[in-house]
């Protein structure tokens, strides 16, 4: 899959690669670009690939841009030899930027999840720890989002060899999930795991 932004065009290409060589078909969603400020801002883009039913949607910051409807939507026909992000397999020009946060989802996300995902900005499932809520407890939170919709904590004394265990039954406050911890003994890796 190759992702490729210009001034004029946002280009998302998936190629179907058999017998591992390029140029066995592509298929791609091109949205135009009608706001200059597109290149020059941060711009959220995600890309769903149904392959069962051979759709591939292309959404700019939560809304959808452009589709593409193709029996070479197939993700089991990409060879990752011939996959690339800001670059193509051909001679286009190479993206003149960055890029700040890449994910990749098991399964079709929908349109809500998508919306949800710009919403929640770059590291949706950011772990925040403060004092409290009483003494000797620490509280650890994450943003409730669709995305983050699952997710459980985990701990572990060590990450060389990890030995990861449930932390603690997250609860919903305001627009958060937190676990309450009693704080002390040794100290303790966290993570996010859906």
């Amino acid at each position: 899959m190759a992702v490729v932004i210009s001034t004029k065009r946002l280009v998302v290409a998936l190629p179907a690669c058999p017998g591992n060589f390029p140029g066995g078909g592509e298929t791609a969603a091109i949205a135009t670009v009608v706001n200059p400020a597109f290149t020059v801002n941060n711009t959220h883009v995600a890309v769903t690939i149904d392959s069962i039913n051979h759709i591939m949607n292309l959404y700019t910051n939560g809304v959808l841009a452009a589709s593409a409807t193709n029996v070479n939507v197939d993700l089991s026909l990409v060879r990752d030899a011939f996959s690339f992000l800001g670059r193509s397999q051909w001679v286009d020009p190479h993206l003149n930027g960055s890029i700040d946060d890449f994910r990749l989802y098991y399964g079709v996300m929908t349109p809500a999840q998508v919306s949800a995902s710009f919403a929640a900005g770059p590291d949706p499932d950011r772990l925040t720890i403060t004092l409290g809520p009483a003494a000797g407890h620490v509280t650890v939170s994450w943003p409730a989002t669709l995305v983050t919709a699952g997710y459980s904590l985990q701990s572990s004394t060590s990450v060389s060899p990890a030995s990861w265990v449930a932390a603690g039954a997250p609860s919903l406050v305001g627009g958060n999930y937190q676990v309450d911890l009693v704080a002390g003994g040794a100290a303790k890796f966290f993570r996010l795991i859906k």
